[in-house]
């Protein structure tokens, strides 16, 4: 899969959740007339909204938004997929925008991903085992992958497909591609982080986040342990439907896991070497410097 073959006019524009990317990638977009590519891994289901923050009536070409069923699974080989055939077809500035680290790890270093499909009776077996069970054999097949799991080292979504890819294929391998990319990185306050993200939950919860989860079980036939596999506000208010835990918990651990993994985000990023950026009039000049030496 050559995705980095044709990233001449790719930029990345990328920080931890409630940094304000969408914000900054539409005014971009508009600025140099480009186009929005999603790299937000829960960005891409449909009906999942008020729990994703999901950006809404975007007026720019924009790709990857809102176009998966919740039961179906959408992969980080699928996403690359997708960005090499979007590379391929628009002639615009790609602007590629999202807090998913591994999946801006992967286009940017050119990993090469071959498709791996469904193993039914693999899964069955490994729906049976813990998550600690799970953990120690994706520990034995692939340690790296194990590592760059972060946040989801507990998905069980997560721990069973990459214990299905390694088993298919070994350890996941990885090519590296010359630099042909510019990657954004916003920096935000750690107050200011705080209150927006403390205050996204509140309003989400204001706007109706539990009628969105009694909708995706109940009229879309989603279990609501695939909705919980969805993470952060997912996972926690969802059990707090479930009567597991109060609805005081939920607001506490969803935002405690959402700082817990934006600063996950931030370091990430980082060992890709990013510029920092606060301002949007930032953000174009680089854009616009960046362009005009790649097209030169």
């Amino acid at each position: 899969m050559e995705v980095l073959s044709n990233m001449k006019k790719l930029i990345v524009l990328t920080g931890p959740t409630g940094s304000g990317k969408t914000e900054f990638s539409l005014y971009l977009a508009k600025k140099i007339n480009g186009a929005i590519v999603n790299a937000d891994s829960r960005n891409v289901y449909k009906f999942l909204d008020l729990g994703t923050d999901k950006p809404k009536n975007l007026k720019v070409e924009n790709y990857l938004f809102d176009f998966v069923h919740p039961k179906n699974q959408y992969s980080l080989f699928d996403w690359l997929s997708d960005v090499e055939k979007i590379i391929k077809k628009t002639t615009k500035p790609i602007i590629i925008v999202g807090g998913t680290w591994l999946w801006i790890k992967a286009l940017v270093q050119g990993w090469e991903l071959p498709k791996v499909g469904p193993n039914k009776k693999l899964r069955k077996k490994l729906e049976n085992l813990s998550v600690e069970q799970l953990q120690e054999i994706l520990k034995k097949l692939d340690p790296r992958r194990f590592k760059e799991l972060k946040e989801n080292v507990k998905n069980k979504r997560r721990l069973i497909r990459a214990i299905e890819i390694a088993k298919s294929l070994g350890k996941v391998p990885t090519i590296k591609k010359k630099k042909k990319y510019e990657i954004l990185l916003l920096a935000i306050k750690r107050k200011k982080l705080e209150k927006i993200i403390k205050k996204r939950i509140l309003d989400s919860l204001k706007n109706g986040l539990i009628e969105e989860i009694k909708n995706l079980h109940e009229k879309k036939r989603i279990s609501y342990k695939k909705i919980q596999s969805f993470g952060l506000r997912y996972r926690y208010f969802t059990l707090f439907l479930l009567k597991k835990i109060t609805l005081k918990e939920a607001v506490e651990k969803t935002y405690k896991d959402t700082l817990k993994y934006a600063k996950t985000q931030i370091r990430e990023i980082k060992k890709l070497k990013p510029i920092w950026i606060s301002k949007k009039s930032e953000a174009l000049k680089l854009t616009k410097n960046f362009l005009k030496k790649v097209m030169s």
